[in-house]
């Protein structure tokens, strides 16, 4: 999660964000809190499905 967050760190910076075509969304760039509570919500909702599938590894 460091390096992923490293690695889109100037995608929030104003710089960025102005270089964004204005048809393309950016509104996925956000903080860590968020990010992490995004993927907190994802694992919630697929973790029983995948897990009654068999799919989940423990």
């Amino acid at each position: 999660m460091d390096k992923l967050l490293e690695a889109s760190a100037s995608m929030g910076e104003d710089a960025f964000v102005a270089k964004v075509p204005k048809a393309v969304s950016y509104d996925w760039t956000h903080g860590v809190d968020e990010t992490t509570g995004l993927i907190q919500s994802g694992i919630d909702l697929y973790s029983p499905l995948l897990d009654g599938l068999g799919l989940l590894h423990k």
